[in-house]
């Protein structure tokens, strides 16, 4: 993870805070990691960045959250007509794509939602994460994480972050009243 210092340095200044990790591996879904370490501005000179491959978000420390839209069969196309129908435009969203080709929508938690893992709504298949998310630039096995649409690196203020949005009360509460399988 070579050139990433200024990086983690505009993180800061966001009051994001991040740690490093060395990825393991997946099974299934599911990420095996090991040797974490918090950065920080004491750390950061000492630390050998070569030694880890994952940068990960404390989102709980940060106080943001990680909507996180799986790649399954009909989830994104659906989650795609479920913003169009919310007149949501995902290019205003902090979105980076995911290592397996999902979203990582990051929010900043002020409506304090509850986590939520392998969770549906029609078909979009989603969990909204509190603790940790990977993130840009990790990568393994020619998989990575890219930044789409408004990257904590170009943002200029915490507050340029969105704050949790009401529909994600509405994807909670899975009502087919807010979704139907039929947008089209």
């Amino acid at each position: 993870m070579k050139n990433i210092r200024g990086y983690l340095e505009k993180l800061w200044d966001l009051d994001i805070f991040t740690s490093l990790i060395k990825f393991n591996g997946e099974i299934g879904y599911k990420k095996r990691y090991s040797n974490p370490i918090d950065i920080t501005n004491e750390n950061i000179k000492s630390v050998d960045f070569d030694t880890y491959d994952f940068l990960v978000i404390n989102l709980f420390r940060s106080d943001l959250i990680c909507l996180d839209i799986e790649n399954h069969p009909n989830s994104l196309t659906d989650f795609y007509r479920f913003l169009d129908k919310e007149g949501v435009d995902i290019k205003s969203l902090s979105v980076e794509k995911s290592m397996n080709n999902g979203l990582h929508i990051y929010f900043r938690n002020t409506s304090h939602v509850p986590i939520e893992h392998w969770n549906g709504f029609g078909n979009i298949h989603y969990d909204i994460i509190n603790k940790r998310a990977f993130t840009s630039p990790s990568s393994f096995g020619g998989k990575y994480y890219e930044w789409m649409y408004n990257s904590f690196e170009i943002i200029k203020n915490r507050d340029d972050i969105p704050t949790t949005p009401i529909w994600i009360s509405y994807m909670l509460s899975k009502s087919t009243k807010y979704f139907t399988p039929d947008l089209k």
